[in-house]
This record gives structure tokens, sequence and C-alpha cells, in this order.
């Protein structure tokens, strides 16, 4: 259940956190001469809030290496044309049962309310659900979207890559990091365990930190 929406102070820590959720959006929406510069945006954000930089490297050097067809090509094939990993977060949660047309219809009010509906996507969109998670940040429903339903699915999300060398996995488990380290600040989780070290996903990539540029060009989805 997406609870209705309470007002917060917009404190330098909150700030933070917001604009790293933007960030990552921008790391699903659709690759272009753009996609470069988002990426060392998002690293950057994500390092003022304590990710470690490394795990974002796998896609920040595919982008800078390969031409924007190459780029667009492995997106349309992880999260588009016979997906590795769709980015519609209610139909992990609900298939094509009724119960997710309430939850886009919840999603499509409260997106409207703030000025972010979509006309291209539905409201469960990953990037359009982060998006909005910047803007309801430390509200039940950001509270209740990170627990319920993001976090769960984001889990199963990195099940599909099956440890794989696509670097969009990289991105997911981005996401998933920063919904627990924002739920660890605003005091809604204590347990040390929530938080994995990052350094194990990208030593999984590759047995090593140092990562070559030949196996990122190099791809199996």
């Amino acid at each position: 259940m997406i609870a209705m929406r309470q007002e917060i102070p917009k404190t330098g820590n909150n700030e933070l956190a917001r604009q790293f959720l933007r960030e990552l959006a921008s790391l699903f929406d659709y690759p272009g001469e753009q996609s470069a510069e988002a990426i060392k945006r998002c690293m950057a954000a994500g390092e003022a809030n304590g990710l470690d930089k490394g795990l974002l490297l796998p896609l920040q050097e595919y982008l800078s290496t390969v031409s924007v067809d190459k780029a667009q090509e492995l997106f349309t094939s992880t999260f588009d044309m016979n997906a590795v990993c769709s980015l519609d977060i209610g139909y992990y949660l609900f298939g094509e049962d009724y119960q997710r047309g309430e939850f886009l219809a919840r999603l499509r009010e409260s997106q409207e309310s703030l000025g972010l509906a979509q006309e291209t996507e539905l409201p469960d969109h990953l990037p359009v659900l982060l998006r909005w998670l910047a803007e309801v940040y430390g509200a039940e429903e950001h509270v209740d979207m990170a627990r319920e339903c993001l976090l769960p699915v984001l889990g199963k999300m990195e099940e599909n890559f099956s440890g794989g060398a696509n670097p969009y996995r990289f991105a997911i488990e981005a996401v998933r990091w920063s919904l627990m380290n924002g739920l660890v600040n605003l005091g809604l989780s204590t347990d040390p365990t929530v938080l994995r070290d990052t350094r194990e996903a990208v030593e999984a990539y590759s047995g090593r930190p140092d990562m070559s540029t030949q196996k990122l060009i190099a791809l199996e989805v």
C-alpha cells in the first residue's frame, strides 16, 4: 500500500539522497549522446552519498567506450526486447492481475500531483519511480515503496542477470544500495547487514577490481 504523502524538511543529507535518485533514474533512460556524462554525474552523486564509486565503473567504462548504437542495442536487449530484466516494477509484484491496475492508478495520481506525469511510460517504470521517490523522499510513500515493493523486486531483477557481464546489473545494484542506505539514514533500519559491501559486486564481475575494457565490449547478455 502506498500511503498518502507527508511533507518532511529538505535537509542537506536529504537533498544529496534526492539528487542521487534523480541521477540513478537517468541510467535507465534510453542511451544517447548524453549517457556518458549522465553516468559520471551519477557516480559523483553516489560517492557523495557514500557509495563506492567502483560499483558503477563497469557501466561507465562501457558507455564511454562503445558507440551509441551499441549501447542502445544492449539497453534494448536488456530491458525491452526479449528483456533480461523488465523495468516495469508492478509486473513483478502483480503480473497481469487487476491489482496492478490499482497500483498504477495510485502511482499516477501521486505523480501527477507533483507534475511528474508521463505520457510515454507507465507510472511503475523504474526511472519514473526513481524521480518520483526523489520528490517524496522520507515520506510514507517513499518508505512503503522502498520496503514493500522496490527492494524485493530489485532482488529478483539482480537474479535475472545470473552473474553475467552485463554492466547494467551494477546500475540495479546501485539502486538497491541507495534505497537501503536511504532507510538507514532516515533511522528506519539499524541492521548493519542491510548494506552489502559494493566491492563484492565489483569483484564478482571479473574476480578483480581493475576490470578490463575488452571484457566490457564483448558482453554476453
